[in-house]
């Protein structure tokens, strides 16, 4: 049981990398089951305000999660804890015709990295918190082994 829970986190690892990748970070879920009230908070920092940014959600998932699909909610913070964004976001997590998991998969996790924010812009350099809380209508969502976060330069161009 260790070793694949080890083989699985390299592999989400390995697969939540990208070169351009400013910040990873994952959360275990205890007993792979995400409460309502357990907010994933991910603290960042960042010195380079000339780019834009994309923000991913990575995710570990079982066939035991319920949902076709996952709403997020997220928030943003800057230094002073002033809320810079929120949003409520939903991800298809099967494949609509077929039923099937999307993402890559190790045994019976599937691992998929899913778009949260594009073309994100924080004000000036410093610390930033992100919280993901999921928005489900179960209090307790079976299923989710990890909760992440991926911070990586856009594409995009500055305004």
């Amino acid at each position: 049981m260790l070793l694949k829970s080890l083989l699985g986190s390299i592999l989400f690892l390995y697969y939540s990398c990208a070169s351009d990748s400013l910040y990873t970070h994952t959360v275990r879920c205890a007993n792979n089951t995400w409460k309502r009230s357990e907010i994933c908070a991910f603290n960042i920092s960042l010195d380079d305000i000339d780019h834009t940014y994309d923000v991913y959600l990575l995710l570990a998932y079982t066939n035991d999660f319920p949902y076709q699909n996952l709403y997020i909610s997220h928030q943003v913070e800057g230094e002073e804890k002033n809320i810079l964004a929120t949003a409520l976001s939903n991800h298809i997590l099967y494949n609509v015709k077929t039923g099937t998991p999307l993402g890559k998969s190790w045994g019976n996790t599937k691992f998929i990295r899913l778009p949260l924010i594009y073309g994100c812009i924080f004000p000036q350099s410093g610390h930033y918190r992100i919280e993901l809380t999921h928005f489900m209508r179960l209090e307790e969502l079976q299923g989710i082994e990890r909760v992440g976060l991926q911070v990586c330069k856009s594409k995009a161009i500055k305004a």
